[in-house]
C-alpha cells in the first residue's frame, strides 16, 4: 500500500557506534542492522506503524507504549529517533527481552516509553494493532470446522514456532518459573510486563506442555486435574512471588487466542490495560466476547466434559474476517 503519511517518510538509518556491539546484547545489535533501510508505509494507530523495506518481502511492525501524547510521524525523523534510543548502546542497562520475533527495549527521555518491535510481522500482527472496527459473530461447532480451522489453525504451528520453543525449553527459559512449572505446564513471565518492579503490571502465561492442545476447543474432563491446579497453586503460587494478594490476580482464556497453543493468562487485576482510559483495544467489548475465566471453564468442564467441542462460542472479529464465518 502507498503510505499513508502526509509527506515523504525516509528509510530509517540507525547508527551504529564504532565498537558499541561488542558490550551489548547480539540479539539488539542485530536486530538493528536488520532494521536498517525500512519505511514507514503505515500509520496502523496513534502508536503503532507499519515498515517495509522497497522490494522485498517482510513487514515489521514497531508499537510505542505508555506515551502520551501520540508520537505523531509529523515530525520528522521521530521513529528513527526513538528506535535509536531503544536499541542504541547508550541504552545498555535498561531492560531487554528478544525472541524468535518479539523485541521489547525501554527508551530512555523524560518518561519511560516501551518500544517494541515485531519482526517478522504476520497479518495478526498487524491487524492485532491497526484500529478497526471489531464485530461479534458466533463460532459453532460445524463453523469451528469449516472456517476456523483450514483458515486459522492449519498456518498457525509456524507461526506459532516461538511458543513451542518456550516449552520445549529451547528459549526465554530465564522467564519460567521452574519451581511453578513441570507435570504438563510451563508457566512463564509474558514479555509485555516489562517493569517487574511495578507489580500492578504482573503477567504471566501458564502454557499446556502438550501441543496437541491448541486453544479451549480442545479442553476435556481429562484437563481438569491441571487447570485447577493453575487455580490452586499457580497462582497464589505467582500471588506469593511477588507479594500481592492472590484474590487481586485474574486468570483467564481468550478465544480466539493470541497464539495457537493453549495457554491461560494470569494478570493482576491491577493492571493498565483495565484502566478506564484504556480504550484502544475495545476492552469492555472484548471482555464480554474473548475472555473465558478460569473458574466457569473449570465449572463447565465438570459440568460437561466435551462443553467446549460441542459449544457455540463468542467471536469478536475484524470485518472480513467476521464476514466468513456470517456467510456459511
Amino acid at each position: 500500500p502507498q503510505p499513508t503519511f502526509p509527506h515523504c517518510v525516509p528509510s530509517l538509518r540507525l547508527l551504529i557506534m564504532p565498537g558499541s556491539e561488542d558490550s551489548e546484547p547480539e540479539e539488539r545489535a542485530a536486530l538493528r542492522r536488520r532494521l536498517n533501510g525500512y519505511v514507514p508505509v503505515e500509520e496502523l494507530s496513534s502508536s503503532a506503524w507499519l515498515l517495509r523495506r522497497p522490494q522485498e518481502d517482510g513487514d515489521v511492525v514497531v508499537a510505542v507504549e505508555l506515551m502520551k501524547p501520540s508520537l505523531g510521524m509529523e515530525v520528522d525523523g521521530a521513529l528513527t529517533g526513538l528506535l535509536e534510543k531503544a536499541l542504541g548502546s547508550a541504552n545498555s542497562s535498561a531492560t531487554w527481552f528478544s525472541n524468535d520475533r518479539y523485541h521489547k527495549q525501554t527508551a530512555p527521555g523524560a518518561a519511560d516509553v516501551c518500544v517494541e518491535v515485531v519482526c517478522p510481522a504476520t497479518k495478526k500482527d498487524i491487524e492485532k494493532r491497526r484500529q478497526v472496527t471489531l464485530e461479534r459473530c458466533l463460532e459453532t461447532k460445524a463453523l469451528y470446522e469449516a472456517v476456523t480451522v483450514p483458515t486459522v489453525l492449519d498456518g498457525a504451528a509456524d507461526r506459532d514456532k516461538w511458543v513451542a520453543n518456550i516449552i520445549e525449553g529451547k528459549s526465554e527459559q530465564e522467564h519460567v518459573v521452574t519451581e511453578l512449572s513441570g507435570d504438563g505446564m510451563v508457566v512463564v513471565k509474558d514479555y509485555k510486563w516489562q517493569k517487574v518492579e511495578n507489580t500492578d503490571d504482573l503477567y504471566y502465561l501458564c502454557l499446556f506442555s502438550d501441543l496437541s492442545v491448541r486453544s479451549l476447543r480442545d479442553l476435556r474432563s481429562k484437563h481438569l486435574p491441571l487447570l485447577q491446579r493453575i487455580l490452586d497453586e499457580v497462582v497464589p503460587g505467582v500471588a506469593k512471588k511477588h507479594s500481592v494478594e492472590a484474590s487481586a490476580l485474574l486468570a483467564y482464556v481468550h478465544y480466539h487466542p493470541t497464539f495457537w497453543y493453549f495457554h491461560v493468562h494470569i494478570v493482576n487485576s491491577r493492571h493498565a490495560m483495565f484502566s478506564a482510559s484504556n480504550s484502544g483495544e475495545n476492552l469492555l467489548l472484548a471482555a464480554m466476547n474473548r475472555f473465558h475465566r478460569l473458574e466457569t471453564i473449570i465449572a463447565l468442564l465438570q459440568a460437561n466434559g466435551d462443553y467446549y467441542a460441542n459449544a457455540t462460542l463468542p467471536l469478536l472479529l475484524a470485518g472480513p474476517k467476521a464476514a466468513k464465518y456470517k456467510e456459511q
